[in-house]
């Protein structure tokens, strides 16, 4: 049997024994439809190739783990969609972080213009009673 006519069990067999033709075999036969269902999952600014990426590289280090009596497509769009929670989940912390940057940034902001205006004020109130004392000023 030539190795493009195998099976996705046979190619499991393989891919665990660490063939690498044969990962190329499924790497080909599934990428497109990897990155049709994660780009589906992304936003359109987003580039799902990274994420398909990891799925690959993924299965090639758990490859020992493989097992040809399971669903390959299943585990696979597993992976993927592990990956895009992942994904999204760094995304959600990065926007949390940005928001409360953004929170801190601008209250911080408010303080020292605040603080500038407090010593502002008492730099007044000391000239103010300078020019009093010496008789300069009359309130």
């Amino acid at each position: 049997m030539k190795i493009a006519q195998l099976t996705d069990s046979d190619l499991i067999v393989r891919i665990k024994n660490g063939d690498e033709v044969a990962f190329e075999l499924v790497f080909y036969k599934y990428k497109g439809k990897l990155y049709d269902f994660v780009r589906r999952s992304l936003s359109e600014e987003e580039d799902p190739e990274s994420i398909v990426q990891e799925v690959f590289v993924k299965l090639w280090m758990n490859r020992a783990e493989l097992d040809p009596q399971q669903s390959f497509n299943g585990y696979i769009y597993t992976i993927a969609r592990n990956e895009i929670y992942g994904h999204l989940r760094k995304q959600l912390t990065r926007k949390k972080y940005q928001e409360e940057r953004y929170k801190f940034v601008h209250l911080t902001e408010r303080l020292v213009l605040f603080s500038l205006y407090e010593v502002f004020c008492i730099w007044i109130l000391t000239l103010l009673q300078h020019l009093i004392s010496y008789g300069e000023f009359s309130a």
